[in-house]
């Protein structure tokens, strides 16, 4: 007579790496024990090993007990006068150059003590920078021709493989797709 395979019982198997599946709604929960106690098995020992590590450890770091006290008095700071000198010059420049605009440039002349009489012409600052514009707009067009006619002049046109299973690969997917909108 044949022995079962089982350990000789002829009830369910009793082994560690066995399972009884059906009972389907207790399987995941058990998994998810043995996935625990595993995982808990690794930290202890991981933290065995860090424990055994620090052991061997002899070096004690000297803490200074004494902290050192805060300034009571103002903090100086080296180059904050000039610092500060130079940001009120700038501020003092930017305001004088809106006063000189105002003058030379009248925006409201009829607020003036003696405004003109008839029609005037409303003069307004300078704008040298569309001439810039401009070139860095020709610059940019001229740059974006310049690769499609430098590649006018190339005339050859290798033989590869990689074009030729491209060309596979597209005409599959073309008829894959084809295929599809006919169901």
């Amino acid at each position: 007579a044949a022995r079962p395979r089982g350990g000789g019982s002829s009830g369910p198997s009793t082994s560690r790496y066995s399972m009884d599946v059906t009972d389907t709604e207790t399987l995941i929960e058990r998994i998810a024990a043995r996935e625990q106690h595993k995982e808990a098995q690794a930290q202890q020992l991981r933290r065995r090993r860090e424990f055994e590590e620090l052991q061997e450890c002899t070096f004690t770091p000297q803490i200074v007990r004494n902290v050192p006290k805060a300034a009571t008095g103002p903090i100086v700071v080296r180059g904050l006068g000039r610092h500060l000198e130079l940001k009120e010059l700038a501020r003092r420049k930017v305001t004088e150059q809106r006063e000189k605009e105002a003058k030379v440039f009248i925006s409201d002349p009829k607020a003036l003590a003696n405004p003109p009489a008839g029609p005037y012409t409303v003069p307004e600052p300078f704008a040298l920078s569309s001439y810039d514009d401009e070139r860095t707009a020709r610059k940019v067009a001229a740059r974006r021709q310049m690769p499609s006619s430098e590649m006018a002049e190339c005339t050859f046109k290798p033989q590869t493989n990689e074009g030729k299973v491209r060309e596979m690969l597209n005409r599959i997917l073309a008829e894959e797709s084809t295929a599809e909108r006919r169901r």
